[in-house]
């Protein structure tokens, strides 16, 4: 760590408000859940769709991979990324390279090529797991590829037992890593989180107590596999002897379907991202017999109150990746009146720091970091990043470091924690860390691009969105909304890719010359429409924002649309939060994204009483044709 990141010594450093102290054992979530398979072998482990595994079946399955893998060099330290469809094949496969010692390294299919690449080049993966018709060796770069053609492999069907003695004890080493998460990056470039066993272990023993969590229990993963937080839904119910059950990419992309699976299956344990919470609510979400955990976004009052009022408790969690996905937490009480993200979990401190990482006064807001036993192993490959982010923890003998969310918290006089937001570029959409540079350097590649500034817009009840800006070259045609989104998607994950468009003559600028985003323009007309100079404020004037454009007219009387047409246009724009939507719209253009066109399927369930399949939405390409064959299925039902 470099010396110079640390303020001048003081005499008094401070002492950090603590968590509980926890021995942890000295074992990792793989050898609790091998205990289990031991003890309980017929117990059920995991449910994914069809397919059903008991602690036995699982651990064979994962034992017969494990010799694959060491078959092909995978070893202690040895990194491997899977790159799997949500099934059975993911859980044996983490399972499985944690049973060689090597390190799980999440891909998810949906990703572009182009970031696929990335991930495998920065993290040095040697090896990646998939499934047979994934593969597409243009794309690996001469790496070795394990490929799994069907879940019947896994079962006993005579690829041989495991070898004798050819098991490595993964995570003997507390400090060993067992996975690397990417998260954005500011410069562009993603950073990869290394986190070891012990790490791990301590969240998932955290959770295990305070949720809680053992045998009989269902615990539902519904986390894409590149979030950190799936790290814990895989490993929580394992590690305690209850059932997990993962959900099928059909069941996330349908509200309805996830409310009937928690009912059907008798969930008892789930966590899930604010929005998705309100999908799942909007879909008649009741289970007085779950206990539920929100994570990943700011929680509100009133999601707290509403969902409280449905589950038989609730938790409130906090936690970037580079801590272990969970460093506080806090019971939500029955009767709601703010929001708060409790204290620090077990073997955890906590410090509020100025700017000069002197201590804040009680009241006072402060840059939360964070120290104990979740803290990561660094960055993958950038030991200066690594050396600027996890500085060493003041007052600490042995060396321990703090890592520096660049999160603005504040005690309460109740002694909780309150989070007031980011000190910098950073945001969360749908429960994912995006970092705006990280969106304007891959737009900013665009061909014909000469800038891009990316903000956060609040979208109605569709919620925060993404929003480009973006000045075109000097004689180079505007880009459309859709020229850019379908770019975005060749450069970047789909939850960095802006929902909304608007291109400017110039960006309004500040004094000295930076792009002045409080003055960037509200993108309330469709995307993709060019905004003129006019609508700019632009800094060398006396600071008055100069007069907006006049709004678009509204459809006048006997010339908008009517009947189905008329309701459809009028539920997509509530969600949408726009202005208007005209039957020859493409929802995208309007902002859509994949969670508001699920809120839409479910408004129009609400109203309709038909169920409408969310991906109708992604088959049509205007507002009149999705229409068009909403009233083919009302038909018809």
């Amino acid at each position: 760590m470099r010396e110079s990141a640390l303020a001048p010594a003081r005499p008094a450093p401070p002492a950090g408000h603590l968590g509980a102290h926890r021995v942890l054992p000295a074992t990792t979530v793989l050898g609790l859940f091998e205990g289990h398979a031991a003890r309980t072998p017929e117990a059920p482990a995991l449910t994914c769709g069809d397919e059903q595994l008991t602690y036995a079946g699982l651990n064979e399955a994962a034992e017969l991979l494990a010799d694959r893998l060491r078959s092909r060099g995978v070893g202690p330290g040895r990194r491997v990324a899977v790159h799997l469809e949500r099934s059975a094949d993911l859980v044996v496969g983490l399972l499985a390279i944690w049973k060689t010692g090597g390190v799980h390294l999440p891909v998810d299919p949906a990703l572009p090529s182009g970031r696929v690449d990335f991930l495998l080049d920065d993290s040095n993966a040697e090896l990646l797991l998939t499934a047979e018709e994934s593969a597409d060796p243009r794309e690996m770069n001469g790496r070795a590829l394990v490929l799994l053609d069907g879940p019947a492999r896994l079962r006993g069907d005579g690829a041989g037992e495991p070898r004798a003695g050819a098991r490595a004890e993964a995570g003997a080493d507390g400090d060993a890593p067992a996975y690397v998460i990417y998260t954005s990056g500011s410069t562009g470039r993603p950073k990869g989180v290394r986190v070891g066993h012990r790490a791990l272990l301590n969240v998932v023993l955290e959770l295990a107590k305070e949720m809680p969590c053992g045998p009989g229990d269902r615990w539902l993963a519904v986390a894409a596999a590149g979030f950190d937080i799936s790290m814990a839904e895989l490993s929580v119910p394992l590690a305690t002897g209850a059932e997990l059950v993962l959900a099928t990419d059909g069941q996330l992309r349908d509200p309805r379907a996830l409310v009937r699976l928690v009912r059907e299956r008798g969930i008892t344990r789930m966590q899930a991202v604010p929005s998705q919470w309100r999908l799942l609510l909007d879909a008649g979400f009741h289970a007085p017999g779950l206990v539920a955990m929100v994570g990943g976004e700011s929680l509100t009052v009133n999601l707290a109150r509403e969902l409280r009022a449905r589950v038989a408790a609730l938790f409130n969690g906090y936690g970037p990746t580079e801590t272990t996905v969970l460093s506080t937490l806090w019971r939500v009480p029955e009767q709601v009146v703010d929001i708060s993200i409790g204290g620090p979990i077990a073997n955890t401190r906590l410090y509020l720091l100025d700017e000069d990482r002197v201590p804040v006064g009680p009241g006072l807001a402060g840059e939360l970091c964070i120290a104990g036993a979740g803290v990561a192993l660094g960055y993958a490959n950038r030991p200066e990043l690594t050396a600027e982010r996890f500085v060493p923890e003041p007052g600490r003998p042995d060396g321990s470091v703090m890592y520096r969310t660049g999160d603005r918290c504040r005690w309460r006089a109740d002694g909780l924690l309150e989070f007031i937001g980011r000190a910098d570029g950073q945001v969360k959409i749908r429960g994912r860390r995006i970092e705006l540079g990280e969106v304007e350097a891959g737009l900013g590649a665009m061909p014909g691009v000469a800038g891009v500034a990316v903000a956060v817009h609040e979208q109605g009840a569709g919620g925060p969105a993404l929003v480009a800006y973006l000045v075109a070259d000097a004689g180079a045609p505007s880009p459309t909304a859709a020229e850019v989104r379908e770019f975005g998607r060749t450069v970047l994950p789909s939850s960095m890719v802006p929902s909304l468009v608007v291109v400017l003559d110039r960006f309004p600028l500040t004094a000295n010359g930076k792009v002045d985003r409080r003055a960037l323009p509200d993108p309330a007309a469709p995307g993709g429409t060019a905004v003129p100079l006019a609508a700019v404020p632009s800094a060398a004037g006396s600071g008055t924002p100069a007069d907006p454009p006049e709004p678009a007219p509204r459809p006048q009387p006997g010339r908008g649309p009517s009947g189905l047409l008329a309701e459809v246009c009028e539920i997509c724009r509530e969600v949408l939060g726009v202005e208007r939507v005209l039957p020859g719209d493409d929802l995208a253009d309007l902002g859509g994204h994949s969670l508001s066109m699920m809120q839409i399927a479910g408004l129009m369930h609400t109203r309709w009483n038909v169920d409408i399949p969310v991906e109708l939405f992604f088959d049509h390409d205007t507002v009149a044709e999705i229409a068009e064959a909403i009233g083919r299925i009302r038909a018809g039902s």
